[in-house]
């Protein structure tokens, strides 16, 4: 893993398990589902690591390439059959906590498509985790 505070890239369902799942069990943990060949997920990357700067050891901020390993591709398409998305766009971003996907009673899964800007996306996480 890398420095509190950075954004941690991950390949594989191993350590999807390790920095996701279990992860999530102590802290929640901002998924970013992106790849290289996609303009938004680029220009993405800036304001996610601003973000895991802002939210500095409060949660964990974790990057998937769907393409960048074979397995990513299977843990994405799991995660979409699960949850009934259709449609991907990318950047896709889904928020963990208790070792799943997070959801309450009152609140549907966390899930941000497409491009959001740093603030956009530090106002729906603390909605979300810390109010």
């Amino acid at each position: 893993g890398k420095a509190v505070g950075s954004v941690l890239r991950i390949n594989g369902l191993k350590a999807f398990n390790e920095y996701v799942v279990r992860r999530s069990s102590r802290l929640p943990v901002a998924l970013k589902i992106c790849s290289d060949q996609n303009e938004d997920s680029k220009k993405e990357l800036t304001e996610f690591q601003a973000v895991a700067g802002s939210f500095d050891g409060r949660l964990s901020c974790v990057a998937l390439d769907l393409f960048a390993f074979h397995e990513n591709y299977q843990i994405v398409s799991q995660l979409m059959m699960q949850e009934n998305i259709l449609k991907l766009e990318l950047p896709l971003f889904m928020f963990f906590k208790d070792g799943a996907l997070y959801r309450t009673d009152t609140v549907p899964v966390a899930i941000l498509q497409g491009f959001h800007t740093r603030e956009n996306l530090e106002q729906f996480i603390t909605k979300k985790f810390f109010n």
